[in-house]
Formats: C-alpha cells, sequence, structure tokens
C-alpha cells in the first residue's frame, strides 16, 4: 500500500514540476516576442528621429544612426531570439511526445545490447 502512495506522489510531482517546466517556456516564448517587438518599435523610433532628414531606407538610416545606438537594437533582437528559443526548446524538451521517444529509444537499445550478449 506505501508503495502504491509514494507512486501516487511521485506522479504528483512529476506532474507538476511538468505544468511548471511549460508554464517557464511559455513565459519565455511570451518574453522573447515581446523583446522582438521591443527591438523592432526601437529602430521605428530611429527612423522617425529622422523623417525630415529625407531618409528612405535602412543603409542611409544606418549611416546616420551612431553605431552604438544601432547595435542596441540590433542586440536587442538578437537576445530576443535566443529567449525565444530557449522557450521552444524548453517546451519541446518538456513535451510527453519527447520523453516518450527517448524512454522508447532506451528499452530498445537495451534490448539490442541484451540480443548481443546472447549471441556473444
Amino acid at each position: 500500500m506505501k508503495r502504491i502512495r509514494d507512486t501516487n506522489l511521485m506522479c504528483g510531482k512529476l506532474w507538476k514540476e511538468e505544468k511548471r517546466l511549460k508554464s517557464l517556456a511559455t513565459k519565455l516564448i511570451i518574453s522573447g516576442i515581446l523583446i522582438i517587438v521591443l527591438s523592432g518599435l526601437e529602430k521605428v523610433l530611429i527612423f522617425l528621429s529622422f523623417k525630415g532628414q529625407g531618409v528612405t531606407d535602412t543603409l542611409t538610416l544606418k549611416a546616420l544612426t551612431p553605431s552604438i545606438v544601432w547595435n542596441v537594437t540590433e542586440s536587442t533582437r538578437t537576445f530576443g531570439i535566443i529567449i525565444l528559443i530557449a522557450g521552444a526548446v524548453l517546451l519541446i524538451a518538456g513535451s510527453n511526445f519527447v520523453r516518450n521517444q527517448i524512454k522508447t529509444m532506451k528499452i530498445r537499445n537495451a534490448e539490442f545490447e541484451a540480443e548481443e550478449t546472447k549471441r556473444l
């Protein structure tokens, strides 16, 4: 009876852990998207600041903007992409499908090794 209770308790903990992992992954994805949008907004603001100077394309805008200011927008976008990818990887790694596939691969590998030892 105690083993069944421990198993149920463990499953409950795993379920809560999986729920936290999905929640964290969702938060990272949303944060990454918002940071990427912020980068785009920064570029729009830079473009609007040079509106009266005849800036119509990105190359002219980059030439007129100090490199430090332009690098801030680029690093913001890069950071947003990294956060977005981290969230997606967490979401995929935490999914039941991936866990089941890994478990199946381990079982098949153990069966294969058992057959190999029997042959030798």
